[in-house]
């Protein structure tokens, strides 16, 4: 009698629990696309087909509590995706025939020379064509200690110029910079499934 008794509240927490991911499974299986809500969903359910609520409240709660740290993950990810696009400039300063040009970054060519101050983020992946300045990297390596640069030196898009003017011989734009690159890959690893 007492399992009987206990088996109550289990069965209702699993049935409250489980709503969000039959709902999920069934989409699934409309759809065609059956991945972990299905599975979860089937486990559940074959734990009540048994008899045993305790376990399927269990596993529901357990299911439940996953799903919303998968969720706060995505959502990490979204926000490194967007600090990552406030870092990269959507406008660059490219010389052309010895004047200054500010132009969005679409019109920028590789092969395009770019201007970046001090103070101001790189537009663009590319060597460093004159000039000497300190860049941190920090934004794509992580790493505190600014490096040094001088003519020759790759520098990224989304770092930052901190001491001295550069111009830069542009080898990469928009998606195919480094930055752009890694946003490619959190976008891509927001949209698997575990």
């Amino acid at each position: 009698v007492p399992t009987k008794v206990a088996d109550i509240p289990a069965g209702v927490g699993a049935a409250l629990l489980s709503i969000p991911l039959l709902m999920a499974a069934w989409t699934e299986v409309r759809t065609a696309r059956v991945s972990s809500s299905s599975l979860a969903a089937l486990a559940i359910l074959a734990a009540v087909a048994i008899g045993e609520y305790i376990t399927a409240g269990w596993l529901a709660f357990i299911l439940v509590v996953f799903g919303q740290l998968v969720r706060r993950s995505a959502s990490g990810a979204q926000r490194a995706i967007e600090q990552l696009v406030r870092l990269t400039p959507t406008r660059a300063r490219v010389l052309r025939e010895g004047r200054e040009e500010d132009m969005g970054i679409a019109a920028v060519k590789v092969g395009d020379l770019v201007r970046v101050r001090p103070g101001e983020n790189l537009p663009v992946d590319g060597r460093v064509a004159t000039g000497r300045t300190t860049i941190n990297q920090a934004s794509l390596t992580g790493e505190a200690v600014p490096a040094e640069v001088t003519v020759g030196d790759q520098v990224y898009a989304g770092t930052t110029n901190i001491s001295g003017g550069i111009d830069i011989e542009v080898t990469r734009i928009g998606a195919d910079t480094t930055i752009g690159k890694v946003m490619g890959l959190i976008r891509s690893a927001e949209q698997s499934r575990t």
